[in-house]
């Protein structure tokens, strides 16, 4: 049994290999290094969001959380952990 596909015909063969191919190439999309690195990048700022967490815990006076938020200040300019300084600074501001 034969289809026409875009113009052309295509056995019953050729559509399960163009089905297959389909498939494969929307895997390879899924399993890119691309999408690998995005959520191994989202691990690492999960892991920073807990650090940041854990030393704020920590904190008793103004000066300590300054040299927190310092030490810690470059992770800031990651879109999904600036609110988490944002928060923290106020915090330290706060304390006063």
């Amino acid at each position: 049994m034969s289809r026409k596909l875009r113009g052309t015909t295509v056995s019953s063969g050729e559509t399960l290999f163009l089905s297959w191919q389909r498939e494969l190439s929307h895997q390879s999309i899924i399993d890119s290094p691309l999408i690998r690195f995005r959520k191994k990048m989202r691990d690492i700022e999960v892991i920073i969001e807990n650090l940041v967490a854990s030393v704020f815990e920590s904190i008793v006076n103004v000066e300590e959380g300054i040299d927190a938020l310092w030490a810690t200040y470059h992770y800031s300019s990651r879109k999904n952990l600036f609110e988490v300084f944002q928060k923290r600074t106020t915090q330290v501001k706060s304390a006063r």
